[in-house]
């Protein structure tokens, strides 16, 4: 049997890129997946008996099975989007359990707010909102109420100018302005949960920018 090669890897788990400058131009290199060297332990009862000498022995022989892939050749273009391709993931991940905040928070504490539109937390009218009314209430809405319809939708647009956008959804504008008046949800969270709120829609502000970029 062909001698597969001189360097033999496996449990780089989450650094799977940085295997590519092991061999170092002593010979062929291949890899083991952590999962395959896992499921192989269990199957030899090893789990409770781990050793790096038996584990060597053990990727020795899956090796030998051709149980094994060749790493990609590590070369600046592919680890430049290798390591783009993981901050973007990371930005993806960050974005939606902000969302999944903002969810829970106005579920609890306003839920009328979640009804104004068919998608609320798509950039646009809603989202540019939902910062003017959290981070001027405090949780009175009675303050946004005695501005008026007309004040409180100029604000809106001067948010939404803010961001890069051209014009609000009236629609949306009027729903919120109405949800204002709905005592559905827990009253005395309402502050607090606002607050956090606003420190969400900052932090999903800033999530979305480079997640966007890339």
């Amino acid at each position: 049997m062909p001698c597969l090669g001189s360097w033999l890897g496996a449990g780089l788990g989450r650094r799977p890129g940085c295997g590519g400058g092991l061999g170092g131009g002593n010979g062929p290199f291949v890899c083991v997946q952590p999962l395959v060297t896992s499921w192989a332990r269990r199957t030899e009862d090893l789990t409770c008996d781990k050793t790096d000498e038996k584990d060597a022995v053990l990727i020795a022989r899956l090796t030998a099975q051709l149980r094994c892939y060749v790493p990609e050749p590590a070369d600046e273009t592919w680890g430049r989007l290798r390591h783009l391709g993981t901050c973007r993931e990371q930005l993806i991940t960050e974005a939606g359990s902000q969302v999944q905040q903002l969810r829970d928070l106005l579920e609890c504490a306003w839920p009328a707010a979640l009804g104004t539109a068919r998608q609320p937390f798509r950039p646009g009218t809603w989202m540019a909102a939902l910062p003017v009314i959290a981070g001027r209430d405090g949780g009175d809405f009675g303050r946004t109420r005695r501005l008026g319809a007309a004040r409180s939708g100029r604000a809106v647009r001067r948010e939404i100018t803010r961001r890069g956008g051209q014009k609000p959804c009236l629609r949306i504008v009027r729903g919120m302005f109405t949800a204002l008046a709905y005592p559905a949800g827990v009253i005395a969270h309402r502050p607090g949960a606002l607050e956090r709120v606003a420190l969400l829609l900052e932090d999903w502000r800033h999530t979305q920018g480079p997640a966007r970029r890339d």
